[in-house]
């Protein structure tokens, strides 16, 4: 019976400490970056989600002058994101906040979700994805657009992202991930994106 009662009190106690993780940000994401066109630009631990703020940019062909459209993919799509980790796959929850050249588009993606590219000039989208609270036994995990995508370059892929403890010394602050996303946009002659740092 004493057993019985210290394996429930136990089990309560485990439960407890991981509805209570310490919600905190990770402003200097650390991860190979597989192309050069896309950036995460922080990773973000809620209570119960990890948040990826993800951030690419399609670049403008004057000699085509072919407007092109980008696509993102909800959760269930075959092409949705998702984690790949030594021990399985973490799904994706959902994608918000999508904008293009920071302008708001939707607040959740819904299907399959289009938006064309800006005429005459580089367009930059960023969205947050998220996921359930990663474990904090895990230290890396490989974001994959679509399961056995792994290779296909015009999927949005970032490999061994390393997943930084609370209390590591190595989380920036909010002036990193800002500074990270307005030289993105800097680079491609897009407006600085002011919203991401409110």
């Amino acid at each position: 019976m004493r057993y019985a009662l210290l394996l429930v009190f136990s089990c309560l106690l485990q439960w407890a400490q991981a509805q209570n993780k310490p919600a905190y940000t990770d402003n200097k994401p650390v991860y190979n970056q597989w192309q050069d066109s896309y950036i995460l630009d922080k990773i973000e631990h809620t209570e119960e989600r990890t948040i990826f703020h993800f951030r690419f940019v399609h670049i403008y062909d004057p000699q085509s002058g072919v407007t092109t459209e980008a696509i993102f993919y909800a959760a269930k799509h075959e092409y949705a994101w998702y984690l790949k980790t030594p021990t399985g796959a973490v799904d994706l929850l959902e994608i918000r906040n999508l904008r293009r050249n920071g302008e708001l588009i939707v607040e959740r993606v819904e299907g399959e979700t289009r938006s064309p590219t800006l005429h005459n000039q580089n367009t930059v989208f960023s969205c947050e994805i998220h996921f359930p609270r990663i474990h904090s036994d895990l230290e890396k995990v490989d974001l994959i657009e679509g399961r056995g995508k792994e290779e296909k370059t015009n999927h949005f892929n970032c490999f061994a992202i390393l997943l930084k403890a609370a209390d590591s010394k190595d989380l920036g602050g909010v002036d990193d991930s800002c500074d990270r996303a307005r030289e993105f946009n800097v680079r491609y002659e897009v407006a600085p994106d002011d919203m991401h740092c409110r």
